[in-house]
Order: C-alpha cells, then sequence, then structure tokens
C-alpha cells in the first residue's frame, strides 16, 4: 500500500473507496496488479485554513512558480518547525534540525518486531510461505533492521531489496522508490509475489503482499 499526496494505492484498488471497500468484504490483499496509471488520478485538497494566506509563508516572487497544494505543504512544514520552537537559524542550521533523525538503537527492537508480526501475518493471511515471496521490499530506515528482518524470516539476502546505502532514509517514499528500482532491475517479474513491509514515525508499521 502507497499513500501520497495523490491519494492512496494498493494491491486491493487504485483509490481509498476501492481499498476500503475490498478491506470490508475481507479480500487479503493477494491480487493481480492490471493498471497503474498515474494521469488517471484526481487530485484534491481535503480541507482549506480559513484566511489561509500564503504571503506569511512564502515570498511573493516565488507564488507564481507553485500551485496550492505546494503552498500548502511549505506553510505546514513551517508551521510544524516553528511550532516546534526548532525554527532554522544560522546558529542552528548545523545541527541540520531540517532533515529526518531516528534513535536507532530505541527504535531496532520495536520495528524488528513490529515489523516481523506484520510480515508474518501478511504471508499466512494471503495463504502463501516465505518460500513464495520472491522479494521483499522493506522500509529504507536502517541496514539492520533490515538484514534482522530478512535474516528471521528465513528469506535469502537476494530476495530482500536495499537501497538505504544509496539514499539514506527517505522516509514514506522509501518502499515506492525501491518497488520502483526492484521492477526496473529485473528483481521481481510478472506472477511474483512481493513482500511489502514498513513502519513509521509514532511507531506504526504495516505489511502486505502483491502479485506482481
Amino acid at each position: 500500500m502507497v499513500i501520497t499526496g495523490i491519494g492512496l494505492v494498493s494491491a486491493l484498488g487504485l483509490g481509498t473507496r476501492e481499498t476500503w471497500a475490498a478491506l470490508l468484504a475481507g479480500q487479503s490483499g493477494v491480487i493481480r496488479v492490471t493498471r497503474f496509471d498515474i494521469t488517471g488520478y484526481a487530485a484534491q485538497i481535503a480541507a482549506e485554513v480559513n484566511g489561509f494566506d500564503p504571503l506569511n509563508w512564502i515570498e511573493k516572487k516565488d507564488i507564481k512558480k507553485m500551485d496550492l497544494f505546494i503552498q500548502y505543504a511549505i506553510a505546514a512544514a513551517q508551521f510544524a518547525m516553528d511550532d516546534s520552537k526548532l525554527a532554522i537559524t544560522a546558529e542552528n542550521a548545523h545541527l541540520n534540525l531540517q532533515t529526518i533523525h531516528m534513535s536507532g538503537k530505541e527504535v531496532y527492537k520495536q520495528a524488528v518486531t513490529a515489523m516481523l508480526a506484520a510480515a508474518r501475518t501478511a504471508i499466512e493471511d494471503a495463504g502463501l510461505s516465505v518460500q513464495d515471496i520472491a522479494c521483499v521490499i522493506p522500509h529504507q530506515a536502517n541496514l539492520r533492521i533490515i538484514e534482522a528482518i530478512g535474516e528471521r524470516l528465513g528469506i535469502p539476502r537476494e530476495k530482500v531489496f536495499v537501497n538505504v546505502d544509496r539514499y539514506g532514509n527517505t522516509s514514506a517514499a522509501s518502499v515506492g522508490i525501491a518497488l520502483d528500482e526492484a521492477n526496473r532491475s529485473g528483481r521481481i517479474k510478472p506472477g511474483d509475489y512481493v513482500l511489502m513491509v514498513v513502519f513509521g514515525g509514532g511507531l506504526t508499521w504495516a505489511s502486505t503482499i502483491i502479485e506482481w
């Protein structure tokens, strides 16, 4: 399942309504993806803030280059930094507060436990075995976590896709990037079962299987 600024894409459907209807119907999520045309998506702004003035956040010369989606995104990011009292200044710029940070030691145990449980549940619910999985696309946050998931599931390293060594932690985009690379490089082929397993801030975690 991939959730982006344009909506939701999963093995159960190409939108929130389709996916939710399939989940309510008890579908497992192992179905053949037959269409994936980005041009078919209708983008929407879910809500607007009363009195929103982009000039409070963005310089006038830059606004002409941005649609309302981008304006909201910039305003939200700036508001979050201001609200957290972590505004970027010349004095703290060297701390890279605008980048993603993770307390690796504290996160490791919880992430591995949760991701393993989610992955095993997905495999069982799909009526598959570990041997049926052709490729694992894990959240690319930490190499130790990725290796632990593969080892404890009993999946060979060559079946676990890794790109964190090249891009670092790309957060919510990591599975989408890895899936695209795995496809382009021939690591996954039509008919393959692909296990995707993730965790994120909160902590939250999830797993799904698709038949490519």
